[in-house]
């Protein structure tokens, strides 16, 4: 009987090869325009990181979650997460391009719900008509046109969907808009950075649904969101900092421990007989291994998940733990002779490579702790009001009323040009068609309303070297 080969086809190893030349991006996943959104660029060293990138990423990420708190808070109706549909970049092998927003992708049922009111009340002044406006980029005639059909729910539904992107954009204020292209801004660090972060967001996402239902239900307002958005991630970095120290410790002291093991195994293959010091010693490290172990693979906040690959290091775990329990040193020595066949085989802990992630890990948490400490102080709600939604009077940039806010919030629903531009052929296309309908026109607007926040000083395009910044609201 052969046996069969376990070479692998000529073509899997050929896309093998080119996967590693070739950064990967999920297939469902669009890349944005070059100079559609900021991209940061770190040195392509997978050991090294970019503590300044991780810094202004832990800003974007608190001035997306108050912008979206101001947009809960103005429309009355929760904005959810998402499937993310853009990636701001590819990052190099070992890197990963990550998103600092929560939310790249919002879910929402706004829309809807402003159709209910239209059909119910017609276009209001103060609501309906200037967001519709801005979302939809509706000029006099079609507002006109819309207010003397507004009780029939089939045209102002027809109505609105023909003027969105696309039919999933009806359950998102932000789909197509200019806005979405920045919260989908992405920063290129080692791939463990952004997997500190998928860490941080999974323990975050019981948190953020507390805080949304306590700003729906009018009890805080975006600030005391803030505030406490920053305090737990204070508390999440400074614990999880500590975690990953005890978690290099104990990674340095199991491998001593191991490697002390192993000098004996391995030196005692072919033996008969024990001495008793020797053995005890050995058994002293087995205990020791086996309790920096325990606690290295149990979960704990803010370090990585080695487990399923620490389980690798030995395949006799179950025989060391019934060797340590035996009643007598003597048992413990017959029982380590009658399991000894496998202790020549190779066995590799390769502590270098879970203490550099654990590193990396620190190091994240420390760059990102930095930044939440300096947006602790309790003028930084206002800065961060004043830089993104501020209004010039004689060159000064000043707080907005509350009329201000809202209108510069409502201008977040604005389809970016370009988005506008396709949808424009496409109409164009159709009448062409079919000449009774009436062609939309569409406003060139270069969407400036808010361009303070999509124009960041603290980030460069991506074809420009990354210009480290002595604070995180420098800009501001």
């Amino acid at each position: 009987m052969s046996i069969p080969s376990r070479q692998m086809r000529q073509t899997t190893l050929d896309n093998s090869a080119k996967s590693l030349e070739v950064p990967f991006v999920p297939d469902w996943r669009k890349i944005l325009p070059e100079n559609s959104t900021a991209t940061i660029k770190a040195t392509t060293d997978i050991h090294t990181m970019d503590l300044t990138i991780s810094k202004i990423k832990a800003v974007y990420r608190l001035k997306t979650f108050v912008v979206h708190s101001l947009l809960e808070i103005l429309h009355k109706s929760p904005l959810n997460r998402g499937k993310t549909h853009f990636q701001g970049s590819r990052a190099v092998q070992g890197h990963q391009a990550a998103h600092a927003c929560l939310y790249p992708s919002i879910k929402d049922n706004i829309l809807p719900q402003m159709i209910q009111k239209v059909v119910q009340n017609g276009l209001t002044p103060t609501k309906t008509e200037p967001f519709l406006k801005n979302r939809l980029g509706l000029t006099s005639p079609e507002v006109k046109i819309l207010q003397e059909n507004h009780n029939n729910l089939e045209f102002v539904t027809q109505f609105i969907l023909e003027r969105l992107p696309h039919p999933n954009a009806m359950h998102s204020i932000l789909a197509g808009t200019r806005y979405e292209m920045y919260c989908n801004t992405t920063f290129e660090n080692p791939d463990a950075c952004n997997q500190f972060d998928t860490r941080l967001e999974n323990e975050l996402k019981p948190f953020l649904k507390e805080l949304q239902t306590l700003r729906l239900d009018e009890t805080d307002t975006a600030e005391d969101s803030m505030t406490k958005f920053v305090e737990w991630l204070i508390v999440y970095y400074t614990l999880s900092i500590k975690n990953l120290e005890d978690q290099m410790e104990h990674l340095l002291l199991a491998h001593e421990a191991f490697q002390n093991m192993r000098t004996f195994e391995l030196s005692h293959l072919n033996d008969c007989g024990i001495n008793e010091d020797e053995f005890e010693e050995y058994l002293g490290n087995v205990k020791s291994f086996l309790e920096h172990y325990d606690f290295l693979i149990t979960k704990k906040i803010g370090t990585p998940r080695s487990a399923k690959d620490l389980r690798t290091i030995r395949n006799d775990f179950s025989i060391l733990r019934k060797m340590i329990h035996k009643s007598s040193l003597e048992e413990a020595a017959i029982y380590y002779q009658q399991n000894t066949r496998h202790l020549g085989n190779e066995m590799v802990f390769n502590v270098e490579a879970f203490y550099n992630k654990c590193a990396l890990y620190k190091q994240e948490a420390e760059a990102q702790l930095d930044a939440m400490n300096d947006c602790s102080d309790p003028c930084v709600y206002s800065q961060m009001l004043k830089g993104l939604f501020g209004v010039v009077d004689n060159g000064i940039y000043r707080l907005p009323s509350e009329d201000e806010l809202h209108e510069r919030l409502f201008a977040l629903s604005k389809l970016a040009t370009p988005v506008k531009e396709e949808m424009a052929k496409k109409q164009i296309k159709r009448d062409a068609e079919n000449t009774c309908k009436m062609q939309l026109q569409f406003e060139t607007s270069d969407d400036d309303i808010f361009s303070n926040i999509i124009n960041d000083e603290n980030l460069e395009p991506k074809s420009k070297k990354f210009k480290s910044s002595n604070s995180v609201f420098s800009n501001q």
